[in-house]
């Protein structure tokens, strides 16, 4: 049996829309969410300033357990809420030169690296699949996380 760990398979934008079509795999509508994920909304205790919460209320000001709510339609938990995630991926403005074939997009001069999804603190609007931003390696945070997932071979 081999391993590798693929950083994509939870992270990416196929993965975090469960096959749906829209914005976020529970529908379009980020105010929705709550039953769904830790979301940036009307528990979240000091928000930043001029920060837009969601209409809703999850029950949650700061990160959840794991777990604590309905996972997507493949059966992951937290995949666009809780913490955003650090994936193995150098950042590039665009998918032009990524890798066709599934695996981390590396370069010798890897000065930032992608966080995909959203998190508790984060504004709701860019919690969605297609959520990437790059962030210097050494950057930490209280919303911000990994997660592990290997690909098992039999």
């Amino acid at each position: 049996m081999s391993t590798r760990l693929n950083t994509r398979a939870f992270s990416g934008q196929s993965r975090a829309s469960a096959g749906t079509t829209t914005a976020r795999y529970w529908g379009e509508r980020a105010e929705d969410g709550c039953t769904y994920e830790n979301i940036a909304d009307l528990s979240l205790k000091n928000p930043p300033p001029d920060s837009i919460v969601a209409n809703c209320d999850d029950g949650q000001a700061h990160t959840a357990p794991v777990g604590s709510y309905k996972p997507n339609p493949w059966g992951i938990y937290d995949i666009l809420g809780n913490v955003a995630e650090w994936v193995e991926d150098c950042y590039a403005e665009d998918y032009r030169k990524a890798p066709t074939n599934g695996s981390a997009t590396t370069t010798s001069d890897c000065t930032r690296r992608i966080v995909r999804s959203g998190s508790w603190y984060i504004s709701p609007r860019v919690l969605r699949a297609a959520n990437r931003i790059g962030g210097t390696p050494g950057g930490w945070s209280d919303s911000l996380g990994f997660r592990l997932s290997r690909t098992v071979t039999p």
